[in-house]
């Protein structure tokens, strides 16, 4: 049995005992034997919340008795919570405040813990700051896909690796969507720890393992592939294709730079006197005055832009967009599918052209030089980009096949020519 907390009678915790408790008129407290502390608070109206009494040893002393303070911890309500549910809760916050830890306080700190969708608000206001347009508008699309919908009104802290486990696993039909999604939010869950929010980023690649793809292997250009491309552009000009289109892609060709590079290209980024490009951004982020992106260009890419000069009309891109000569030229991708499927170029990628140019000049130079002229931050990113080509590579293996095979087949009396 159950009794009121004035005869602080104590009985085994019985669900058809609880259901038993008369309402009065006046709210009343009947306690279980356990946990200590643990009863059932019953109001007039007849509903029954669930609590736990305890001493508070830093919540300050009585006046009259010098002891700790009594303090009660709501666990919930019944109905809403079973009576064993409420009573395994009770026992975990019995259990922590043996430990010295202060359960009444997680509301509290509940209350001070900024949501998902105000963090989201920050970000992206110091984000936009920094970053390009289109670097923007792609981090934006990703938080407000697949983070705010589900976890937006959450407390910053409550996220896991499991919940970014799940998120990866539900996009698993879009390998490579899920993959850059879990990279624009490990970059959000950074910048909450820079702002000392989170301790943890629960997306990283150590707890999200991202998914393996599928890897083309790029070949380089053949001439005759070259010059089936040149022969397509030269037609798809003579179609009446907008000229923006043929020009990037002859850009993209001669010089080896990324797509968003090319068609974001602004004029003050030119320095033919010094024969570079001089970017004001890259990968998406802003770029200081001193600290640009400078990539020495060959002299056919500034004849060729010497040449499309006069078509821009004066605007700030390179590549103006046929509709508005204040923004940058986009629409490249079906007149690039046109050209591509016309030079039976098939499976081939704009961004194939970076591949490319790393291993033209990859025949030629050292990895170093690769580095310098597609702007990688590192020389292991530069040797992933060159591809073999057969009649160097050949020449190379016969070079230093005769050398090794003269060496290992010398006998002492020998002597070895060159």
């Amino acid at each position: 049995m159950i009794a009121t907390r004035q005869k602080m009678a104590k009985y085994d915790v019985q669900k058809r005992v609880l259901d038993a408790l008369p309402i009065r008129a006046k709210a009343y407290d009947a306690y279980f034997i356990a946990p200590k502390g643990f009863h059932v608070r019953v109001s007039p109206s007849g509903s029954k919340i669930f609590a736990l009494r305890f001493r508070d040893a830093l919540g300050g002393a009585g006046t009259t008795t010098g002891k700790p303070k009594y303090r009660r911890l709501i666990v919930g309500t019944y109905g809403e919570l079973t009576l064993a549910q409420a009573a395994d809760i009770a026992t975990e916050m019995r259990a922590r405040i043996r430990r010295d830890e202060r359960p009444q306080d997680d509301k509290r700190r509940h209350r001070t813990i900024p949501s998902v969708a105000a963090l989201v608000a920050d970000y992206l206001a110091e984000l936009e700051k920094s970053a390009t347009a289109e670097h923007f508008r792609q981090v934006d699309r990703i938080l407000c896909a697949y983070l705010l919908p589900t976890w937006g009104t959450e407390p910053i802290t409550l996220l896991t690796p499991a919940d970014m486990q799940g998120l990866h696993v539900s996009l698993a039909h879009a390998k490579s969507e899920a993959n850059h999604a879990l990279v624009g939010i490990s970059a959000f869950f950074s910048y909450c720890i820079r702002q000392l929010h989170i301790t943890i980023n629960p997306a990283a690649a150590q707890f999200v393992k991202r998914y393996s793809l599928e890897k083309k292997r790029r070949s380089p250009l053949t001439d005759e592939q070259v010059t089936a491309l040149g022969e397509a552009l030269r037609a798809a000009e003579a179609a009446g294709v907008t000229w923006q289109a043929p020009a990037a892609l002859r850009l993209l060709y001669l010089t080896g730079c990324r797509k968003t590079e090319i068609l974001g290209l602004q004029w003050v980024e030119v320095e033919a006197d010094k024969s570079r490009f001089s970017f004001l951004s890259s990968k998406g982020m802003k770029l200081g005055e001193r600290a640009r992106d400078q990539r020495h260009i060959g002299a056919d890419a500034f004849a060729l832009l010497e040449d499309i000069r006069p078509l821009g009309k004066g605007s700030r891109y390179v590549l103006p967009s046929q509709d508005d000569p204040e923004k940058p030229f986009e629409n490249i991708d079906k007149a690039w599918r046109t050209i591509r499927d016309a030079a039976k170029l098939t499976g081939f990628t704009l961004h194939g052209f970076r591949h490319d140019m790393a291993s033209d000049i990859g025949t030629r130079h050292e990895a170093g030089t690769i580095k310098s002229l597609l702007g990688h931050a590192n020389i292991s990113t530069s040797s992933l980009y060159v591809h073999s080509v057969d009649g160097p590579m050949k020449q190379a293996a016969n070079e230093v096949g005769k050398t090794r095979a003269a060496r290992l087949n010398k006998r002492p009396d020998m002597k070895l020519v060159g």
